[in-house]
């Protein structure tokens, strides 16, 4: 299979009719109905993520400029809070280190065929595996990576997190057991979702 040309993909472009951002005619005006109700499903989005989430959800391509000129006009002290990072942050505690144990999976590789999943020791930051595989759905995989952790370093974290992917299962399961065992007073709050 051949690429084809920049000047034969501007061509089948103007053929099918695809506009860009800049030609589509979206302005601050005739955009708002749309991005109201996006901003009533995400309110804590900013200009980025609400332009993806407009043509995820509405199919409707509009440039970064016209989204950030929206929110500035209707929601202005949102934006000033983004710009001045004056967010609420929420604290982070932990006992010590290997207190929690985070993994999560990341596909950034995915168009070459390459997917990663890695777990994070929080306080020290240490990289506890970084699994570069054709898969990282598989729960057994992913289970061995962590129970191999767990025999290399001589000790098993008090508390797992990670977010609900099925891919997770195995290791919230194995931490369940395992402290389950060792004292059987835990109940239910072994693992964190995120």
């Amino acid at each position: 299979m051949t690429t084809p040309s920049y000047k034969t993909l501007i061509q089948r472009k103007n053929e099918w009719d695809l506009k860009s951002t800049v030609k589509s005619g979206w302005n601050i005006n005739n955009i708002t109905p749309y991005l109201e109700d996006i901003h009533r499903e995400y309110p804590q989005s900013g200009a980025h993520n609400t332009k993806k989430w407009l043509l995820f959800k509405k199919g409707i391509r509009v440039s970064r400029e016209v989204v950030a000129a929206w929110m500035k006009r209707h929601y202005p002290q949102e934006v000033e809070n983004r710009q001045h990072r004056c967010l609420k942050h929420k604290r982070f505690w932990a006992a010590g280190v290997n207190d929690i144990l985070s993994f999560d999976q990341h596909d950034k590789f995915q168009r070459f065929h390459l997917y990663l999943h890695i777990g994070l020791e929080q306080v020290s930051g240490k990289i506890l595996w970084l699994k570069i595989w054709r898969t990282n759905q598989n729960p057994g995989l992913v289970c061995s990576s962590y129970l191999n952790t767990i025999e290399e370093t001589g000790g098993m974290p008090l508390i797992t997190q990670s977010d609900e992917g099925t891919e997770n299962y195995g290791i919230a399961n194995a931490q369940t057991t395992m402290r389950h065992m060792l004292d059987p007073s835990l109940e239910g709050t072994i693992h964190r979702l995120m």
